[in-house]
């Protein structure tokens, strides 16, 4: 097949002077990327070079996200499910979760992915219900065929603060450390032994293997590789999406920042200490992002406590990331 015009020019100018002509073409990416990054307010180079995932990216893979009842967890969540993930969905017993676990269970279909597992539990609930929470959520795993805990746990559940610190009642301050930042380290812990299994699993067997059947007296034929996955073949992850609040000074968050950053450092620490042994964490760091809805409203802490606040203007929203644009 003959080849297009200026294609057939560019590889015989890179034949005829390979290294000027590599440098034309990296000095016109670096452009690109520097254009892109000149014209984006909600984003670093590093992630507008970043191509977007390919198709089954988390194919055989497990996902465990919490706060997946509205708002950006959901979002993720369905996303995951797009990418081929069987999805465990979190949050306060709700119609809301229902809802949410319908709308990821649209997108693992049109996927091809395992529907998801609705997992309910309250975020502050202790360590003997933690336990059983994530023992359910290593059973949904190995059921689904993934492994014997979940690969990704993705920490969306918390809640923000409007209100001055010289006027915020104790209670509340101690209500955002507990759901920002305790209630989080406590599943983290709770779920460790899961994401240390799937690591094990994952180092014995190969990246995603499901077991084979003791039913039959006749062996298994070995199932189709995966997907090349975004996720590392012998590693677990945790990702927290944290808040830019945790490094800047936010007027009227200061009990939100504080927590946010606790949390941030745990990880950071943890991921040190389990490093050699598979499991990864991250922190993401967004900006302010337009939730909330008139049917949903965003609930935030005042000064003595919750409050919904209303859905943000369009000229507020304009100024937010959009949960889609996050995720």
């Amino acid at each position: 097949m003959a080849m297009p015009p200026l294609l057939e020019a560019a590889t015989s100018a890179i034949a005829a002077h390979p290294l000027p002509a590599l440098a034309a073409l990296a000095t016109c990416a670096a452009l690109f990327r520097l254009a892109r990054f000149a014209t984006a307010d909600d984003a670093d180079g590093a992630l507008l070079g970043t191509r977007p995932p390919r198709a089954g990216a988390y194919a055989r893979r497990t996902v465990w996200v919490t706060g997946a009842s509205q708002g950006l967890g959901l979002e993720l969540a369905v996303r995951y499910a797009a990418l081929g993930a069987h999805t465990i969905l979190s949050a306060r017993p709700s119609p809301r979760l229902d809802g949410a676990g319908a709308a990821v269970a649209a997108a693992a279909a049109a996927a091809g992915a395992p529907p998801p597992t609705l997992l309910p539990f309250d975020a502050r609930a202790g360590a003997e219900e933690l336990g059983r929470v994530a023992a359910a959520a290593a059973a949904a795993a190995e059921a689904a065929g993934s492994g014997p805990g979940p690969d990704l746990l993705v920490l969306c559940a918390g809640a923000s603060q409007h209100a001055a610190a010289s006027a915020t009642d104790a209670a509340v301050s101690d209500a955002l450390f507990e759901l920002n930042c305790v209630a989080p380290v406590r599943l983290v812990r709770a779920a460790l032994p899961g994401l240390l299994a799937a690591v094990a699993a994952r180092q014995v067997g190969g990246a995603g293997a499901a077991a084979p059947s003791s039913s039959s007296s006749s062996p298994a034929a070995p199932p189709p590789p995966p997907p090349p996955s975004l996720l590392p073949p012998t590693t677990a992850n945790i990702l927290s999406i944290n808040s830019m609040a945790a490094l800047i000074p936010a007027p009227g968050q200061a009990a939100y920042g504080a927590s946010k950053a606790g949390l941030a450092m745990f990880l950071a620490t943890l991921a040190c200490e389990l490093g050699d042994k598979g499991v990864r964490a991250s922190v993401f760091l967004p900006g302010p992002i337009a939730t909330g809805s008139a049917s949903a409203p965003r609930a935030v802490y005042g000064s003595g406590g919750p409050k919904a606040l209303p859905p943000p203007s369009p000229a507020e929203a304009a100024k937010r990331l959009s949960p889609g644009r996050c995720a």
